[in-house]
């Protein structure tokens, strides 16, 4: 049984060695939801920096009478940042779906739907296709060493 010292200095050499294809793809597949879930948060939070706030002002000549000005707008700054990380995260979402799309087995397409698309549990899978939970999870563990095989042509992915 590993330590937990080991199991970090395990942990650790992997990170220093990188994930290979397969791990990197079914890391995305694994944070699809996540990634919708965070691209409505942001365009929530787009939608809500419109900011009002009102000023004292005068005219420019005399008399200079002081009345209230109302100014409104969006912080331009923070929209591009909001904007450009939807941007990333939608084109990861893209490459999980192109992958789903391009699989040819239509158990695979139907197994990696339900369980990265929809999060179903890897028992409901196995109910609903007929099969044990075991045999829907192997289904998507090897469609992961085709695609790392295949380089990740029909993944979607630029790899």
């Amino acid at each position: 049984m590993k330590t937990r010292k080991r199991r970090a200095q395990d942990a650790g050499r992997e990170e220093q060695q990188g994930t290979s294809g397969t791990q990197r793809l079914e890391a995305e597949f694994v944070q699809y939801r996540a990634m919708r879930q965070e691209i409505a948060a942001l365009r929530r939070q787009r939608a809500a920096l419109y900011v009002t706030d009102t000023v004292r002002a005068s005219g420019s000549e005399h008399p200079y009478l002081a009345h209230t000005v109302a100014i409104a707008g969006k912080d331009q700054r923070l929209t591009r940042r909001i904007d450009a990380r939807i941007e990333r995260l939608r084109r990861q979402c893209e490459t999980v779906e192109n992958a789903i799309v391009a699989e040819e087995d239509s158990r695979d397409r139907l197994v990696l739907s339900l369980r990265y698309l929809e999060g179903a549990s890897w028992r409901e899978i196995g109910q609903r296709m007929g099969t044990g939970e075991d045999a829907a999870r192997k289904r998507a563990e090897r469609f992961f060493v085709r695609s790392q095989k295949s380089g990740g042509q029909n993944t979607g992915s630029s790899q």
